[in-house]
């Protein structure tokens, strides 16, 4: 599982989850905490949070962590079919590492290829990512 945060004008780490499943309590140490708390104060104060609505993201433990933080979560409806932002950058970073030659043989080096593409890709792609997704 990976793991990264956009705005117009930035982005954070991309964080990888390679062992065990993702709890809130590692969602909030390894992701929340390590990243985006990191991230945050260069977002400027009208910042909205979302995430979408993974059992890690919506547990209690996480939204006191969020409230105490004085994160501003957008409420995200389940199953939502509008698509988060940065559903568009996972689709361009998938085709990035898919189209790699050669193409990664093992989870190691999928991994390894999805770091290098995702520092590959640069901020102005990112922020017009939606426009590329959508119609290239």
């Amino acid at each position: 599982m990976v793991s990264a945060g956009i705005c117009f004008g930035a982005r954070t780490d991309l964080v990888v989850i390679d062992r065990g499943s993702l709890t809130a309590d590692r969602y909030i140490g390894e992701v929340l905490e390590e990243n985006f708390v990191l991230f945050s104060p260069y977002t400027g104060d009208d910042l909205v949070f979302m995430q979408n609505n993974a059992r890690p993201h919506t547990a209690r433990v996480t939204q006191a962590y969020l409230n105490d933080m004085n994160i501003t979560v957008t409420e995200w409806p389940a199953r939502s079919p509008d698509m988060n932002p940065i559903g568009h950058v996972w689709d361009l970073l998938k085709r990035k590492v898919e189209s790699r030659i050669p193409a990664p043989a093992n989870v190691g080096e999928l991994r390894i290829a999805v770091v290098l593409e995702w520092r590959r890709l640069s901020q102005e792609t990112i922020d017009i990512c939606p426009a590329i997704c959508l119609n290239g």
